[in-house]
């Protein structure tokens, strides 16, 4: 059996991410990764509304999984949100960090999903999840496609590990499921619900 590896944070990485505003579509400028550290509501960058609600909740993380697509539909700056989410990977365990936080570069890594779609988002952590154990799971929520962070609480309760949701907007009160006795009717309930019927279908 594999050791925990404790706290897991996954996040999707959008156009919120790279200083661009949702629903801009394609850009041809750089990425702006780290943003105005003063900046404030929907201008401040996700990760470090994410970093500063852990810290004053006093909930630390081990490991970091950046969810990125590698279709090239809505693209911005000619690159993929999969090849974004490399390079904030390399901001994140270089020597400067990214958004007020650093890394061990062996503590963050990128999943890469075909399409922001719940399918290959919940694949994407699937695979992932399979090399590894973590203790918890932290899903974040209000940037990048809601389809992917749907996936990754998919993958989470479909592999049977505690999750909790974490809204970027209040980050310091993460959202925990209930732990039902049987996970199985608990997941098909709460996708009927939430009426993710292809997540459904595959069940």
């Amino acid at each position: 059996m594999r050791k925990p590896e404790g706290r897991l944070l996954v996040h999707a990485v959008g156009g919120g991410d790279l200083g661009a505003a949702a629903g801009t579509g394609t850009g041809d400028g750089p990425p702006d990764f780290e943003g105005d550290a003063d900046a404030v509501g929907k201008e401040r960058r996700p990760l470090r509304k994410v970093f500063e609600g852990l810290a004053a909740a006093g909930i630390p993380v081990s490991l970091l999984v950046l969810l990125g697509t590698t279709n090239r539909e809505g693209t911005i700056g000619g690159r993929t949100f999969a090849e974004h989410a490399d390079e904030m990977r390399n901001r994140l365990t270089g020597e400067t960090g990214l958004c007020g936080a650093r890394f061990d570069p062996e503590a963050v890594f990128v999943a890469r999903a075909a399409s922001p779609t719940i399918e290959e988002a919940s694949a994407a952590l699937t695979r992932w999840l399979a090399d590894h154990r973590p203790e918890e799971i932290l899903v974040t929520c209000g940037s990048g496609a809601f389809a992917l962070s749907a996936g990754a609480l998919c993958a989470a309760l479909a592999t049977r590990n505690r999750v909790r949701i974490l809204n970027i907007d209040a980050a310091s009160r993460p959202y925990s499921l209930d732990r039902p006795l049987d996970i199985d009717k608990h997941l098909e309930t709460w996708l009927l619900r939430y009426r993710f019927w292809d997540a459904l279908a595959e069940l």
